[in-house]
């Protein structure tokens, strides 16, 4: 059986959101931790420069990616997606062996200006940001989630740490 809408919403569904599109806490505590950890910001700033930018959440719209970065005359720069982990708090878990891109965000890598996948931990305090040329490595397939008896299309992506980078936020 495939994800369905009404998995995706339970799985997203947090007391700490008004539902599970709601995603404004994890763009906010990304936004300060690009402005208070320098070697962030100059993670992202390696890939777009460091012309004046300006952060815009959801600047295609609701279906859209869920940040952008746009210059002095509002021209998307850089794009940014957002997944917030449950089963990842203070310590990475020991059994998570890979991260898993979801297929139906494979939208998001057909643009030609640079993507960050943002992966945060549940109390928003560390962020695995993994690059588009890191994601396109990996083809998208049909993944069995055998703990929660479904499947869904996603890149499989080994995690190291060359493979993204760990930041405090």
């Amino acid at each position: 059986m495939l994800v369905s809408n009404t998995d995706r919403t339970k799985w997203g569904s947090y007391g700490d959101r008004k539902d599970s599109f709601d995603d404004e806490k994890e763009i906010d505590a990304f936004i300060r931790g690009v402005k208070k950890n320098a070697s962030l910001l100059d993670h992202i700033g390696d890939a777009v420069g460091r012309e004046p930018m300006y952060f815009r959440p959801h600047f295609y719209g609701q279906f859209g990616v869920d940040l952008s970065l746009v210059d002095e005359n509002n021209n998307p720069v850089v794009d940014f997606e957002f997944e917030r982990w449950s089963a990842w708090d203070k310590e990475w878990p020991a059994y998570y062996h890979h991260i898993h891109f979801l297929g139906r965000k494979n939208k998001y890598l057909l643009e030609d200006r640079p993507f960050f996948m943002v992966f945060l931990n549940y109390s928003r305090t560390k962020c695995l940001v993994v690059e588009k040329e890191v994601i396109l490595q990996y083809p998208t397939i049909t993944k069995k989630f055998k703990k929660k008896n479904v499947s869904d299309k996603v890149r499989e992506l080994p995690l190291h740490l060359s493979e993204g980078r760990t930041f405090v936020l």
